[in-house]
């Protein structure tokens, strides 16, 4: 695969869903609702679960500092019952069968993550709500064993994955709030 790589484009049914779950759980504005699975902070929500929907992910079967373990993270596939029978449930779980651990992250206006590797997989990302300012560096190998930093901006309406083995970062330098659906493929 390319470093990163356009996959399709995502219908508007499916943009709307989300943001229509972010608008009616009030998601960017108050602590995370009840029996929702929420990844440590706010900041993450869990779209697809491993077991029960009101379970944190860090107190499923991953459990905080686990490494990835390819039998575990791939049972993370069942849809949250907010979503169940929707667009978005078909988009991930059968245009993206082999896809998993689907989680909707908000990259705060102003706010970046720190340049990180993550394990030999592919990440996917369906950008819910952008900017032009929100972008993600990656650092690619070039000839003579060189790194160079590209930085990438995904478009809501389409969907995009990329290696998530290389060394990259996101920041959010534009107004508003970045929110991507990303899910782990193989």
């Amino acid at each position: 695969m390319h470093v990163v790589k356009k996959i399709c484009n995502v219908s508007n049914a499916v943009i709307e869903e989300v943001r229509d779950l972010i608008r009616d759980h009030d998601l960017g504005n108050q602590p995370c609702p009840v029996n929702w699975c929420h990844l440590g902070t706010c900041d993450q929500f869990a779209i697809t679960y491993y077991n029960d929907p009101s379970w944190d992910v860090t107190h499923g079967p991953l459990g905080k500092n686990t490494k990835y373990n390819l039998n575990l993270i791939t049972s993370y596939n069942k849809i949250i019952p907010q979503l169940k029978g929707s667009d978005t449930e078909f988009l991930l779980t059968k245009k993206f069968a082999n896809s998993f651990m689907w989680r909707l992250i908000r990259l705060k206006q102003g706010q970046a993550y720190p340049p990180h590797q993550d394990k030999a997989f592919h990440r996917i990302h369906v950008p819910i709500y952008t900017n032009s300012d929100a972008k993600m560096a990656i650092w690619e190998d070039h000839s003579e064993g060189k790194k160079l930093v590209t930085e990438y901006h995904f478009p809501v309406g389409e969907a995009w994955a990329f290696r998530e083995d290389l060394t990259h970062s996101a920041y959010n330098c534009g107004p508003g709030d970045r929110w991507h659906l990303i899910g782990i493929s193989r």
